[in-house]
């Protein structure tokens, strides 16, 4: 219901391309069930978004963003013919808490929110 369509396609590895330059990302993974095809519905999870996977697929999205997903979760969305960019839990989360401050302050002006900046990745990349 809140999502919007792309009216011209636009191809998926222009989609990966954006989200990288979007957020300081050292690296993306992309799964494709077919060649570079243009897209128009895309859906977003921050963190871990393999549970709402196949609701993004029901929705008719045609690829979906988000941190992490298992590799069975990730193989479904391929079958199901929805391309996958995972751009690992952490720095999709980190991206997105800002935006959501944001959000929560307009509907509560009174709260006052604290956005950590001291926390970091658990897991490094070797």
């Amino acid at each position: 219901e809140g999502g919007r369509k792309i009216r011209r396609g636009v191809r998926l590895w222009k989609v990966a391309g954006a989200v990288f330059k979007s957020e300081t990302y050292r690296f993306l993974r992309l799964s494709a069930p077919t060649d570079d095809r243009p897209v128009t519905f895309i859906g977003v999870c921050p963190g871990a978004g393999a549970s709402l996977s196949k609701i993004a697929r029901q929705e008719g999205c045609e690829v979906f963003v988000t941190g992490e997903m298992a590799h069975h979760d990730v193989m479904g969305a391929l079958h199901a013919g929805m391309s996958v960019v995972l751009g690992n839990h952490t720095s999709t989360e980190r991206g997105f808490l800002p935006r959501l401050a944001l959000l929560i302050k307009e509907r509560l002006p009174a709260a006052q929110i604290v956005v950590s900046t001291r926390d970091r990745d658990p897991l490094v990349t070797v």
